[in-house]
């Protein structure tokens, strides 16, 4: 607060508050402090995403969504702020162009392992069980003990009428608890 006041047009000690706040759970407070950096700098990649995530834990998905597109149009190759949006778009049950923002994230960082995840999530929920099924593998590829990607798995070949590979799905969950 004592840098805010003392430089009141600089952006980085409202950014450095609003990050601060957000690590004290005070997502109400965050915002307003990315607000003003975005007042100061209206092309800070940084602050778009912050807010956006910022946006998102308190369930404003729209304004989320709104907030992470920015920041994915000024930093293209930023994993998290894709991952975001398409969790945020998710949250509204828009799963086609979540799809799409999971795999801008993934083409980023192959080993994402929660956008693999939550990937095949969005792809059950369209109903495309086999394009489910293969993200939950990549899931399972990477992370071996990653316990909801297995049950998953398990519900999409259920879902698909092959049940013996959904035993061993759900088997292979049931070994990792």
């Amino acid at each position: 607060d004592r840098a805010i006041a003392l430089t009141p047009d600089n952006a980085i000690p409202w950014y450095l508050k609003g990050r601060s706040l957000i690590d004290l759970t005070r997502y109400q407070e965050a915002v307003p402090c990315f607000d003003h950096v975005l007042s100061i700098d209206k092309n800070c990649a940084g602050a778009w995403f912050r807010k956006g995530s910022t946006l998102l834990s308190l369930g404003q998905f729209e304004l989320s969504i709104d907030a992470l597109s920015r920041a994915v149009e000024l930093k293209p190759q930023n994993a998290n702020g894709w991952y975001d949006r398409a969790i945020a778009l998710s949250e509204l049950g828009r799963y086609e162009e979540a799809v799409v923002s999971y795999d801008r994230a993934i083409a980023i960082n192959r080993k994402y392992t929660n956008a693999w995840y939550d990937k095949g999530v969005a792809l059950a929920r369209l109903g495309r069980d086999q394009d489910a099924i293969q993200a939950f593998e990549n899931t399972t590829a990477i992370d071996p003990h990653f316990l909801s990607a297995f049950y998953d798995k398990g519900l999409a070949l259920e879902r698909l009428a092959r049940y013996k590979e959904a035993l061993a799905a759900f088997d292979a969950a049931l070994s990792i608890n």
